[in-house]
């Protein structure tokens, strides 16, 4: 096995460690102007997750809500594995050629990773549309299982556009901006498919919607936020294009077959991963539709969503911290990578524990919002929430392992932690439903998130632990860990209780937060909200 090392310690000089410090602010003052958007976008994201799933099941109901999200996870897996990886090989790819100064190879690097995406989710499209019924067979059981087939087969023709949105919209992060990804698929298209659904349950009734409509309704977006970011994407470029030929003149790129070559080398392992990581996130749903009922994946996958919503802030934080992390592991600057990864993992910290922690406390009274028939994901929540607590404390791990160029690395973990969750579930699901399923996905989400940080910090010397790490925990487990287990204990699960409870709860960790702001760097990120504050505020010039 090829270990990566870092560079030699050296005792830097007075003026080299001024310039080390001011190199290492400047890295954080980008994490915050793409962390600050791209947390907007995640919330909004979150939100718009909630809102649809709440729509959804008041408006179906749990066996034809099932039957909608079993159709939505066989979509969702063939649409991310049509994407092979390319997703995080464009986000690596075009932010090292930018810092190595090779603008001139990222057109073919276009090319040469959206064509198979684009061939291949064509392909999976046909497929689940020819073998819609069949799939329903395999994974659903009782009321709602003929259901499967309709919704799929709505699906089908837009899966072409959900391979490439993703792909086309991380090519867009790695030219250093995260505001497509923001606009494009956190909010327009999230906020699209909840504005359909809903227009279509109140003309037709609750439990009378056409049920291609609904399906058609949450696909259609793709295919809008693809052209979007498409356009979005071919604007960067020649921006970038036009900068680096009136610097360097026109300058000739390398062979197309060369590109090709050393941008899947690097990505198809990571293509397999992402496989085995997006069918870790669905099978679960899946394989309780097919072993208990699609009814009961109704109410696991509804559970999940609050987990879901959590994890877009995870997402949100590895997408600003990715081209960061590839830009200055190129550059072999290791301490500033290092200082990257832990300010991101305190940022991560302090924006999901509370919610993990919520979720964990309070899951019951989350449930109920969904309708009834809905409290029996309760004890599934539970878990997950405290899992969360374990997988958010490493941070952003898999992004490090994979910018650092380590990506059979990445899959070999994947493929550990899938094994794993389809022996567990086989066992727990018959026995213990929806909970069984949970304690099957908990196990998988540790295994991948602790194996990766013994990984990197043996092999690549970077950790997530820094010093403001002990104070977003112990604040957040004080404010909402202790605090609500007191609420819960003393007053019920009510909503006037749950509501209370945040509200004092938050008072309480703002103002832990805001006396350790300076170790855990959140001074930066109101340093950056003052700053567009004020430049909103500034005159602006006016034509003469």
């Amino acid at each position: 096995m090829a270990i990566a090392t870092t560079e030699p310690e050296t005792v830097p000089g007075p003026e080299a460690a001024a310039e080390e410090e001011r190199k290492a602010r400047d890295d954080t003052a980008t994490l915050a102007r793409g962390g600050l958007l791209n947390h907007v976008g995640a919330i909004g994201t979150g939100l718009f997750t909630f809102a649809l799933v709440t729509v959804l099941t008041r408006g179906l109901g749990a066996a034809s809500y099932g039957a909608f999200v079993s159709a939505m996870g066989l979509f969702t897996i063939l649409s991310n594995t049509a994407e092979l990886g390319a997703d995080t090989g464009l986000v690596r790819s075009i932010s090292r050629l930018r810092a190595l100064d090779r603008v001139r190879d990222i057109r073919k690097t276009l090319y040469v990773a959206l064509f198979p995406p684009l061939v291949v989710s064509a392909l999976f499209g046909l497929a689940l549309w020819m073998w819609a019924p069949q799939l329903a067979e395999i994974f659903g059981k009782g009321e709602g299982r003929d259901q499967i087939a309709d919704f799929a087969r709505w699906m089908a023709p837009l899966l072409p556009a959900a391979g490439l949105i993703r792909v086309i919209l991380s090519g867009t992060r790695g030219f250093g901006t995260m505001i497509p990804s923001v606009v494009v698929d956190k909010l327009g298209r999230p906020g699209i498919q909840v504005a359909l659904a809903l227009a279509i349950l109140l003309v037709a009734g609750n439990g009378h919607a056409n049920h291609g409509l609904i399906a058609l309704a949450w696909a259609l977006p793709f295919l809008i936020g693809t052209a979007g970011g498409l356009w979005w994407l071919w604007g960067l470029l020649l921006k970038e294009e036009r900068r680096d030929r009136r610097t360097n003149g026109r300058r000739r790129s390398r062979p197309t077959m060369l590109l090709a070559e050393k941008f899947w080398r690097f990505t198809a392992p990571r293509g397999l991963a992402g496989i085995f990581q997006v069918v870790v996130l669905w099978l679960n749903t899946l394989l309780v539709g097919r072993l208990d009922s699609t009814k009961a994946a109704g109410i696991f996958n509804a559970a999940t969503r609050y987990i879901t919503a959590g994890l877009m802030v995870g997402v949100a934080v590895q997408q600003v911290a990715g081209p960061k992390l590839s830009e200055l592991m190129a550059q072999r600057s290791w301490d500033r990578a290092r200082g990257v990864y832990q300010t991101t993992t305190g940022w991560l910290m302090v924006a999901t524990w509370p919610l993990y922690l919520s979720f964990a406390i309070f899951a019951p009274t989350l449930l109920r919002l969904f309708g009834n028939g809905f409290g029996g994901g309760a004890d599934a929540l539970q878990v997950l929430g405290l899992t969360m607590l374990v997988a958010t404390a490493v941070g952003t791990v898999d992004m490090v392992l994979l910018m650092g160029g380590k990506s059979s690395w990445n899959l070999f973990n994947t493929v550990v932690a899938l094994s794993s969750n389809i022996a567990l579930n086989l066992i727990l699901i018959p026995r213990y439903g929806g909970t069984g399923a949970a304690i099957a996905w908990s196990s998988s989400i540790i295994f991948t998130n602790l194996l990766p940080l013994v990984q990197v910090w043996k092999f690549l010397g970077m950790h997530p632990f820094g010093r403001g790490f002990p104070k977003a925990a112990l604040a957040a487990i004080a404010a909402y860990g202790a605090l609500g287990l007191v609420f819960r204990a003393a007053l019920g699960t009510s909503l006037p209780v749950f509501l209370a409870y945040e509200a004092v709860a938050g008072l309480l960790y703002l103002a832990m937060l805001w006396r350790h702001r300076e170790i855990l760097q959140l001074d930066v990120l109101v340093g950056e909200l003052q700053r567009k504050n004020r430049r909103s505020k500034s005159p602006q010039p006016t034509d003469a």
